[in-house]
Formats: structure tokens, C-alpha cells, sequence
């Protein structure tokens, strides 16, 4: 028995293992569709290639300066084993390196890598940005900031770096490090009402600028550490009928408060005794 499941976890392992490079390809693609900016990684290079899981590719498309690639690929390795090791003073400091030697910005989602980020940091505009004239900061200001940050995460000075990220989300400019991307946010957060499964806006006592108003208020509370105050934001929304969904960021209004569906597979209802409404 222990051998027989010994051996279906190794094929569990194993298939998802197998899978790793068709999200990284599906990432590229996902990213591709939606981002318009020239400045943003090219997915051409990714979607081409029988990527492996883990490596690096250089995208040539929007730069093709010359630069050491072993050395390149060298601080990646590095950092990527710094990362695993959960040594993030490494890992921004070598991130920092990277771009101040080389001009080179990588996005590790889908390991493409490339020259070009003479703006003392490796972000880009998103495609779906904002008008600019919602902010109070010019592009050159906007630059300035994300370059302090970043120099603020290498030198391990967190406090400074939250506190920059903080200052450019009053001024409407919202960033994210995971995409390494930037925008223009008029409403002060960035999240979309949802298209699908949004209940009647009857559900809620709360307008769309009071919704528009707590969301942005919640942001600042996450980006400042205060992670009760943004909780307890969260809590009141719900209270509201309104549903926030961080990953897809999106929110919408739900008239019974969870956004749990009954399965399809449910035995009758008259085993429990529990109304629908309970």
C-alpha cells in the first residue's frame, strides 16, 4: 500500500512538473494580449521556443545592444538561487546590478530578459493606463521615484521603498512589482467592476464613488503595512454586499454576502436542517 501510493504521488509530481512550461508559455501569451506598449518584454521569443522550465531567453526585439550575456546570465543564476534560498537582500541586490551594468530588466514569470533601461529602473507604462493629467507628477518625477525605490530595495532599506510606493499611489500612480509595470489610476486603486456574476446594484447600500473611495483607501492601507485597517475595509465592504477578488482584481456586488454556489452533485436539500436562507 505505502509503495502503491509512493508511486502515484511520484506521478502527481511528475505531471504537474510537466505542465510548468505551458503556464510560463501561457503567462507570456496572456501578457502579450493585453499589454500594447512597445517598451513591455516581447512573448515571440518564449512561444517559439521549447523554453525549459527555469531558463532565460533575451528578447533582441526592442534592443540589441551589445552586452556580456555569460555575465548576464551568470547574476540571473545567481539570483534565482538567492531567491530560492529566500535571500532577498541578494536578490534585489543583484536585480539592481543587473540594471546598473547592463541596462537589463527581466520579468521572471516568463524568463525573458532584455537591454535597454537607461531610466535608472526596469518598468514600464501598462497598456492600460490611466490619462496622465490625474496625477500630479510628470514622467521625469515618475522615473525618479521608481529608480529611488528600486535603489531603496537594494540597499535593503525597506521602509524607504514602501514609503515611495506609498507617495506615488496619493499622486495616483499605481505599481506593480510582480509585472514590473506602472499607471495611472484616477480612482486611486486599480480594480474593475466585474463583468460576470455581479449581482444588481440595488444589493448595495453604498455608491459608486463610496465603493470607489473604500478601494482606494484599502490599497493605501496594504501598501503601508496596515493590514488591519485594510481588513477591516475589506469586512465593511462585504457587510455591503460588495465582494473583493484581489487575484483578478475585481469587485462585485453580491445580494446574499459570500459568493458560494450551490454544487451541482448536492444531495437533497432535506437532509440538513437548514433553510436555504440559514
Amino acid at each position: 500500500m505505502k509503495l502503491l501510493t509512493l508511486i502515484l504521488s511520484v506521478a502527481l509530481c511528475s505531471s504537474f512538473l510537466t505542465k510548468l512550461p505551458d503556464r510560463q508559455r501561457d503567462y507570456a501569451s496572456y501578457i502579450g494580449k493585453n499589454v500594447g506598449d512597445t517598451n513591455h518584454f516581447s512573448t515571440t521569443s518564449i512561444n517559439a521556443n521549447n523554453n525549459k522550465r527555469g531558463s532565460y531567453i533575451r528578447d533582441k526585439s526592442h534592443d540589441n545592444s551589445t552586452v556580456d550575456e555569460k555575465a548576464v546570465l551568470e547574476l540571473l543564476s545567481q539570483r534565482k538561487k538567492a531567491k530560492r534560498k529566500r535571500d532577498f537582500e541578494k536578490v534585489n541586490s543583484i536585480t539592481y546590478e543587473l540594471l546598473n551594468s547592463y541596462t537589463v530588466g527581466v520579468n521572471h514569470y516568463t524568463g525573458i530578459w532584455r537591454t535597454g533601461f537607461t531610466g535608472g529602473h526596469d518598468y514600464t507604462k501598462s497598456a492600460d493606463s490611466d490619462d496622465p493629467n490625474h496625477s500630479n507628477l510628470t514622467q521625469q518625477e515618475i522615473d525618479d521615484l521608481i529608480a529611488r525605490r528600486m535603489r531603496a530595495y537594494a540597499e535593503q532599506n525597506m521602509d524607504t521603498a514602501n514609503k515611495i510606493r506609498c507617495d506615488l499611489l496619493e499622486s495616483l500612480i499605481i505599481v506593480d512589482d510582480k509585472i514590473r509595470e506602472w499607471k495611472f489610476c484616477s480612482r486611486g486603486h486599480d480594480y474593475k467592476e466585474a463583468t460576470t456574476n455581479s449581482d444588481d446594484l440595488n444589493t448595495s447600500n453604498l455608491s459608486q464613488q463610496e465603493i470607489d473611495d473604500l478601494l482606494a483607501r484599502r490599497m493605501r492601507a496594504n501598501f503601508a503595512k496596515e493590514f488591519k485597517t485594510a481588513d477591516k475595509i475589506q469586512f465593511d465592504l462585504l457587510e455591503s454586499s460588495i465582494f473583493l477578488d484581489d487575484n483578478l482584481r475585481e469587485w462585485r456586488y453580491l445580494s446574499k454576502g459570500h459568493d458560494y454556489k450551490k454544487a451541482t452533485d448536492s444531495d437533497d436539500l432535506n437532509t440538513s436542517n437548514l433553510s436555504q436562507q440559514e
